[in-house]
């Protein structure tokens, strides 16, 4: 699986992973949009079977805020040592430290339970095919 996937499934454009694209204080950007969203960089990168461009898969109930949550500025040193360590703060790690060029795409979907079945059919279809979940999804679902 990989980015051309989400393209036969009416996703959205692909939009830069930048902060200014996400920032509540945008009034653009303030809309909440509920459903499924996809990260991903810009060359595919070696699975355990085959490849892809896919890091994350995941599902909420306003993606902008997500993914501001996951761009705002925060020190990553503080929550370093963090028993159990944020989604948010992989991401950041991710996106600082990687020479990749980050986007995100997303398929409006309303109610938590119809957001989660496709969220993990989406997991499910990326497992099977590479035999592991993305890199920056922790669990299924």
């Amino acid at each position: 699986m990989n980015s051309k996937y989400f393209e036969n499934e009416k996703f959205s454009a692909w939009n830069p992973f930048e902060p200014e694209n996400f920032d509540p204080k945008n009034k653009d950007k303030s809309q909440k949009i509920s459903g499924v969203y996809v990260i991903k960089i810009d060359e595919e990168i070696c699975r355990l079977y085959g490849s892809s461009d896919i890091v994350k898969i995941g599902e909420t109930k306003n993606i902008n805020k997500r993914i501001w949550r996951y761009l705002k500025p925060f020190d990553t040193e503080k929550l370093k040592n963090k028993k159990n360590k944020q989604t948010a703060y992989r991401i950041r790690k991710a996106y600082e430290d990687l020479n990749y060029k980050f986007q995100v795409a997303w398929k409006k979907k309303s109610g938590r339970g119809n957001r989660k079945k496709y969220e993990i059919e989406l997991l499910d279809k990326y497992l099977y095919e590479h035999y592991e979940l993305p890199p920056l999804n922790m669990k299924r679902g």
